[in-house]
């Protein structure tokens, strides 16, 4: 079973609202709404007098997902609410600007053209960072199956200088 959150305007009304529409998803929530909606976290510290009255709350709503209980460093009990939020013009105009801002980024930034492209363009856009691959000069000796005469081999390796 998915989760699913309820549709409120903050997070007091998501957790004591009895009337509270439940939407897995956001164009569930956006039909029901008819606005932009936004999933959004909220803390709510109940008072000492509201507090068995929100647990009970918080207890029936945990099964569905959307709550959690913590407890902050003066033991007082937290809610953590999960809810979909109506958001306003402003707010939605600034979420898609900074969806585009993050589109725009991802499409500047391209694994294929790091890792596929030939060295020598990834070395003019990556600068020296991108090293040339180091070549090692192979043993000449590898190289001769058939030896010139006279020239060293394995089995005939050059003989040591005598000092005169």
């Amino acid at each position: 079973m998915g989760l699913s959150y309820p549709l409120a305007k903050d997070a007091r009304s998501a957790l004591f609202s009895d009337d509270n529409k439940f939407c897995s998803t956001q164009a569930q929530a956006y039909s029901i709404a008819n606005a932009r909606v936004s999933l959004v976290t909220e803390w709510l510290k109940p008072e000492k007098d509201a507090l068995e009255d929100a647990l009970d709350k918080a207890d029936k709503a945990r099964a569905q997902g959307f709550v959690h209980v913590y407890e902050d460093k003066d033991e007082n009990t937290v809610f953590a609410i999960t809810f979909w939020k109506v958001i306003s013009i402003e707010e939605a105009e600034a979420e898609d600007k900074k969806i585009i801002a993050e589109k725009a980024a991802r499409a500047e930034e391209n694994t294929d053209d790091v890792y596929f492209t030939r060295p020598e363009k990834r070395r003019e856009r990556f600068g020296l960072s991108v090293r040339k691959p180091r070549v090692r000069k192979p043993d000449p000796r590898q190289l001769d199956l058939f030896p010139k005469p006279g020239r060293p081999t394995p089995e005939n390796p050059p003989k040591p200088r005598v000092k005169d």
